[in-house]
């Protein structure tokens, strides 16, 4: 699995490559506006849907920190024609904060139609180093 936050086009090349390997997947995880980033520099359709032409499964994955964030999320969907899987994880730099919200968040995924997806090493360990 490979993880990219969708800014820089899969080139044809590494394509080509991937799409001989039968078990390849790519997490793309476009940061929203709470990552404080513009979102000219965030969402890049070209490069976020150059990950749909390889034969890898691929899917969207956001960070969210409250309901708020499932406007753009929707927002940015339909900007992509994006009808595939999308994983909605819970906001999780401070331990009490993820604790508070994760319930939340999972209940707006079930209602919404996404797949909540938790972050398990703070729910194992907290937010700690070295574990």
């Amino acid at each position: 699995t490979f993880e990219t936050n969708g800014t820089q086009v899969l080139s044809e090349e590494l394509t080509d490559v991937l799409n001989l390997v039968n078990d390849v997947t790519f997490s793309v995880s476009p940061k929203l506006s709470a990552s404080g980033e513009p979102r000219n520099k965030t969402i890049k359709k070209e490069a976020i849907t150059s990950y749909f032409k390889c034969i890898a499964t691929t899917y969207l994955k956001f960070v969210v920190g409250d309901e708020s964030n499932f406007v753009e999320v929707e927002d940015v969907l339909n900007e992509l024609e994006y009808l595939g899987d999308v994983f909605i994880m819970p906001v999780g730099g401070c331990y009490d904060e993820y604790k508070k919200i994760a319930p939340i968040i999972c209940d707006l995924c079930m209602k919404k139609g996404y797949r909540y997806t938790p972050r398990l090493h703070i729910d194992l360990f907290g937010n700690c180093w070295g574990k």
